[in-house]
């Protein structure tokens, strides 16, 4: 069973700022860096958020997650304390609660709260995880990449040489894995933090980009329209304009062309539900697919989809 502990190891490297139990306290502390599963974020490690998103919680703009209905979160937060007795009994190392928000005292933006650490090393952290079934390819060769950044930054932050995690995957199978420190990949994450937190500094945005968590956090930052309201927009604007016009040009010339390859088979096809390739096998089907009337009007029209 692993035991409870709040007194924290001395190094020169970070100091404790708040513990993750305080969680009101812990988050209002942790706005005033980047947090490890952050630079995950920022790395492009992980699609579970964006640079932008991120700067609207720590600049006050957003609200921090609201994960208390998640309930994959939930069940993560139940299964921990079980999944850390099971890392104890596979690895025969005993493991400490440790769950207090550490700063580096090197680049002070740089926070981590890693869950544990080592009772005989008590400088190592160690992560306990939960995770889908489907994941359990991700975790055949070591930490996946979006853990590994978070490890790398905790062993920054804390001066560790190595890490370690344990994962239950799928409800059903334990693993384990060691993480070692590397200057490289640390460097990248110091650097990406630095560049971000640059932009919270200047309370200027960081440049967006195409992802789904980008535009969801642009909905929000800016919701509604201030009319009459005006802003000049930097010089880039004019090569915005033109890569805007390029992309929906080529855009439309693919459309065109999908359109032109799809009614070749369509007519190819004819009235028959499936379309051969000349060897027998499958190539594509043409089938009927109802919608029913709701906002739009009851139709009836055929989908060709490219048989597995």
């Amino acid at each position: 069973m692993t035991t409870l502990t709040t007194t924290q190891p001395l190094t020169e490297d970070y100091e404790s700022l708040v513990s993750a139990a305080s969680r009101d306290e812990w988050l209002k502390a942790r706005k005033s860096g980047v947090g490890a599963s952050e630079s995950a974020v920022l790395t492009g490690a992980s699609k579970w958020g964006s640079a932008i998103g991120l700067w609207g919680i720590k600049t006050g703009r957003l609200p921090d997650v609201d994960l208390d209905d998640n309930e994959r979160v939930m069940w993560g937060q139940r299964l921990e304390p079980l999944v850390a007795e099971e890392y104890e009994r596979r690895t025969g190392r005993k493991l400490l609660q440790w769950g207090w928000l550490l700063r580096s005292k090197l680049v002070p933006f740089m926070l981590a709260t890693p869950d544990y650490r080592l009772a005989d090393e008590p400088g190592i952290p160690v992560e306990i995880k939960t995770t889908d079934g489907t994941r359990i390819k991700d975790w055949q060769d070591g930490a996946p990449a979006h853990v590994n950044i978070q490890c790398q930054h905790q062993m920054f932050v804390t001066g560790a040489p190595r890490a370690s995690v344990g994962v239950l995957v799928g409800g059903n199978r334990f693993m384990w894995c060691d993480v070692d420190r590397d200057e490289a990949v640390i460097r990248e994450i110091v650097e990406a933090s630095r560049a971000f937190w640059q932009y919270v500094v200047d309370d200027a945005p960081p440049p967006a980009d195409a992802s789904e968590a980008t535009s969801e956090a642009i909905a929000k930052l800016w919701p509604v329209t201030a009319v009459g309201e005006t802003v000049v927009l930097p010089v880039d604007a004019y090569d915005w304009a033109r890569d805007l016009d390029t992309a929906k040009g080529e855009a439309k010339i693919l459309k065109d062309r999908i359109d032109g390859i799809e009614n070749v088979l369509k007519a190819a096809i004819g009235g028959a539900e499936l379309g051969l390739y000349p060897d027998g096998t499958k190539a594509f089907t043409l089938r009927t697919q109802k919608r029913s009337g709701y906002t739009a009007a009851p139709a009836e029209y055929r989908v060709l989809r490219r048989s597995k």
